[in-house]
């Protein structure tokens, strides 16, 4: 009923939208979007590849839905979806071939996990501990605390593995926190090199705080409405409103460094771009 037209814009429509938009507008900050941005040469490059994998994504995306379909048929009636993706090739599959898909499953897992807690790390390593506790610590403390970090991230996912019966609700929660906290800092400075660090990280903050303080009390909305009050009274869409307001004023008044600026016009002009990366390249052939 979710996909039916005459109910996608009216209060009973309000749980399509508050999932569709979750995913989708959260997808901008994806893990492997962090990556693939991490690892270009260059902001221009950076770019392109996001679309060409935007398009590819449009393509393919397709798929799980019609793997669902086709679920429906096969698993009529089944009250947890989740699973049927590994039962499926158990039961039509010849063994061997069954085997390697289950391998292969497993291999993605492992890999996703893998980088998942890397990125984590790496942002507690970096931007937390090098920049607000130790600037210059030893390579033996930073290889300590970098080494616990992973101990720690690993701890509260098990935890939270635990604490849900379904992946999926994590899915979703995983992706409301990256939504609230990540969607305007990776929106808005492409677009406005207004945007300061301190905006950047004040709105990162306050989307977190409004977003577990509203998980667990509430939204402070009341009455009813229509379709936009009523995701506005969903945590994930009132805390993101907060985080879009935060980034705006605090780099209205902490205005960006002038590197910052300097940044950031680089970003945007592709010739001077391209110079950088050509006077990049020659620097690190004269130093071998």
């Amino acid at each position: 009923e979710w996909w039916d037209v005459s109910r996608l814009f009216d209060k009973r429509g309000a749980d399509f939208w508050t999932l569709y938009l979750v995913l989708a507008l959260g997808n901008l900050a994806a893990a492997d979007l962090g990556q693939r941005v991490a690892g270009a040469k260059s902001p221009n490059i950076a770019s392109k590849s996001m679309i060409i994998a935007g398009l590819i994504v449009f393509i393919l995306g397709w798929t799980p839905g019609i793997i669902g379909e086709a679920f429906k048929v096969l698993y009529p009636g089944v009250s947890n979806a989740e699973s049927l993706l590994l039962i499926y090739p158990i039961d039509y599959w010849q063994p061997i071939f069954a085997g390697l898909f289950l391998t292969a499953m497993v291999g993605m897992a492992m890999s996703t996990l893998a980088a998942c807690y890397m990125a984590a790390v790496g942002v507690f390593t970096k931007n937390i501990y090098l920049d607000f506790i130790n600037r210059q610590p030893s390579q033996k403390k930073l290889l300590l605390y970098s080494r616990l970090a992973i101990i720690v991230c690993g701890t509260v996912a098990l935890i939270i593995s635990i604490s849900f019966e379904q992946v999926l609700s994590v899915a979703y929660l995983a992706w409301d926190i990256i939504f609230a906290t990540l969607f305007w800092p990776l929106l808005l400075p492409r677009f406005w090199k207004g945007i300061s660090a301190n905006g950047v990280w004040s709105s990162i903050s306050a989307g977190l705080i409004v977003y577990v303080y509203t998980l667990f009390f509430g939204v402070p909305l009341r009455g009813e409405g229509g379709l936009i009050w009523t995701l506005l009274q969903e945590p994930v869409f009132f805390s993101v409103v907060i985080s879009g307001i935060v980034i705006v004023v605090v780099s209205l008044f902490s205005p960006p460094s002038q590197a910052t600026v300097e940044a950031h016009n680089r970003e945007l002009d592709p010739k001077r771009d391209d110079e950088n990366t050509i006077e990049q390249v020659v620097l690190e052939e004269k130093n071998g």
